[in-house]
C-alpha cells in the first residue's frame, strides 16, 4: 500500500498472502490463470477493487476473473519494483522474489504459445477493429445456429450511472464476413490491371515515412526529458506528490501515443512492385483453392487490417501497401 502521509510503500500482510498464494499456484501447481481465479472466488476472497470500493454494482464482491489474476502475475511491484511513469524503476518492498516474479512471467509466455498453437475457431480476420467504440472484433463460439461469430469486446464494457448500459453489441456471422472479405481481396488479386492501379496510385501519395518517424523521435525524445524533469522536482522536495502523479500521466499519455505512431510510421513496407506482383501471379491460378491456413498467409504478406462499422454494416479493409475495400455487409 502507498501511505499519501508518509510518501512510502508498505506491505499490507493479508493481501500480500494473497499474492504469494497466487504465484505459488502459478508457478509451482501450474494452474492457470481461470482455475485461480475460481480458487480464489470459491474462497470468497476480496478484489484489489472490492477492498478499494471501486467494485462494480453489477457483480458481486469477491468474485475473480482471469484477467485479474494475470494483472497480478504481471505487476512489478510484487518483486519490489515500481516502475514511476512506465520505465523508471524505483526500490519499494518486494512480496515474491525476483526468481519467482521471471518464473511466472517464463511460465505465462508458455502459455501463450501454447494457446496459440491450440487456436481452432476457423475464421480469417485476425485484425478488426469497431468503428462503434474502437474494441477489437474476436470470433467466439459456435452461437444457437452452430455458427462462429465475430462478436465486438465493447459488449464485456458497461457505461452509464448504473454501469449496466453496455458499450457496444455488435457481432457479424464469421461465414458472412469472411466470404465478403476474401471474394473482394480475391477479385485484385486476379485482375491485374487493378492491382497495378491501386499500387501505382499508393506510390504516387505515399508520404516520406522515414522523416516523420525521425520528427516523432525528436518529439518523443524532448517530452521524455521534461517528464525526467518531474521527478528531480518531486525528489528535491519541489513538487507535491500529487501534481508529479498527475503531471506524469499526462506526460505518459504523450509518450504512449507518439510510441505508437513511431511503431506505426517505421512499420510501413518498403514497397517493391514487382514482388507484390509476383505474389498475386503466384497465387492467381489456384487462388479458388486456397485453404484457411493459405489465404491467412496471404493476409498477412498483403498486411491486411480491417474496421467493421456496426450501423452501416459495412467491412473495410486496408493493406498497408495502399490497397483499400469498402465492402456492404449483406446476408450470403
Amino acid at each position: 500500500d502507498y501511505s499519501k502521509e508518509t510518501g512510502k510503500y508498505t506491505i499490507n500482510d493479508e493481501q500480500a498472502a494473497v499474492v504469494r498464494q497466487i504465484y505459488d499456484w502459478y508457478t509451482v501447481e501450474k494452474l492457470g490463470t481461470l482455475p485461480i481465479a475460481r480458487r480464489l472466488t470459491e474462497q470468497a476472497i476480496l478484489t484489489s477493487w472490492d477492498i478499494h470500493g471501486y467494485s462494480k454494482t453489477r457483480r458481486r464482491r469477491g468474485v475473480w476473473g482471469p484477467s485479474s489474476v494475470l494483472a497480478i502475475l504481471k505487476n512489478h511491484n510484487y518483486k519490489g519494483e515500481y516502475l514511476w511513469a512506465g520505465d523508471i524503476a524505483i526500490e519499494i518492498p518486494a512480496i515474491v522474489s525476483v526468481a519467482q516474479w521471471q518464473a511466472a512471467q517464463e511460465q505465462k509466455d508458455r502459455n501463450t504459445k501454447h494457446a496459440l498453437r491450440n487456436t481452432r475457431h476457423p475464421y480469417l480476420l485476425r485484425r478488426l477493429r469497431c468503428t462503434r467504440c474502437g474494441h477489437k472484433f474476436a470470433a467466439s463460439g459456435r452461437g444457437s445456429r452452430g455458427s462462429f461469430k465475430y462478436r465486438c469486446w465493447g459488449a464485456r464494457d458497461y457505461s452509464g450511472p448504473d454501469l449496466k448500459e453496455r458499450v457496444c453489441s455488435g457481432y457479424f456471422l464469421v461465414d458472412t464476413i469472411d466470404t465478403l472479405a476474401w471474394e473482394a481481396i480475391a477479385a485484385t488479386l486476379q485482375s491485374p490491371d487493378l492491382l497495378r492501379q491501386g499500387l501505382d496510385s499508393m506510390q504516387a501519395g505515399r508520404p516520406d515515412f522515414t522523416a516523420q518517424a525521425e520528427r516523432a523521435r525528436e518529439q518523443l525524445k524532448s517530452v521524455t526529458i521534461e517528464r525526467d524533469k518531474l521527478l528531480d522536482l518531486y525528489m528535491n522536495d519541489n513538487l507535491p506528490r500529487n501534481l508529479l502523479d498527475q503531471r506524469a500521466a499526462d506526460y505518459q499519455r504523450q509518450i504512449v501515443a507518439i510510441e505508437q505512431h513511431i511503431y506505426e510510421l517505421e512499420r510501413q513496407p518498403e514497397v517493391d512492385l514487382t514482388v507484390l506482383e509476383e505474389l498475386a501471379g503466384s497465387v492467381r491460378e489456384g487462388i479458388g483453392h486456397l485453404d484457411l491456413e493459405e489465404r491467412r498467409q496471404v493476409i498477412d504478406l498483403l498486411d491486411i487490417y480491417g474496421q467493421l462499422d456496426p450501423e452501416k454494416k459495412t467491412l473495410t479493409l486496408v493493406s498497408a501497401y495502399g490497397l483499400r475495400w469498402q465492402i456492404a455487409i449483406i446476408s450470403l
